[in-house]
């Protein structure tokens, strides 16, 4: 999702996003990657004034008022409450991910942490044992 620092909620079409400083990731990351592939399908290609190797980073540029970036919004949010979702004329699809545990190997806490968070949020409740 694409966030910004700014208090003003401007809606945006993908068109119009080269008109701002945008802050994205590296071109290689798998974030820049689906970005590209959207935009691309909508012909527009992005321009980023900042290119950086992390969402933290992207996150960190976008809430000290660089511009607005392509991020995470709950992570971002949950960082930075004044970060905001950006409104943009097209629907930016969800995308799957795919967890998979080795049963003969003991989870560790932070795992079982992280698995447990993903099940709550699609309303699924399984026991990590």
């Amino acid at each position: 999702m694409v966030v910004e620092a700014s208090k003003e909620l401007i809606k945006h079409a993908f068109e119009d996003l080269n008109s701002v400083p945008l802050i994205l990731q590296k071109e290689e990351s798998n974030s820049r990657k689906l970005l590209d592939k959207i935009t691309s399908q909508n012909n527009v290609e992005l321009v980023p004034e900042m290119e950086v190797v992390s969402q933290e980073l992207v996150t960190e540029f976008t809430n000290i008022g660089f511009g607005i970036g392509f991020t995470i919004i709950d992570l971002a949010k949950r960082k930075y409450s004044n970060l905001k979702e950006l409104n943009i004329n097209k629907k930016i699809p969800n995308i799957n991910i795919y967890l998979a545990t080795n049963k003969s190997i003991s989870l560790t806490f932070a795992t079982k942490a992280i698995l447990q968070y993903n099940l709550m949020k699609k309303d699924k409740k399984q026991i990590l044992d």
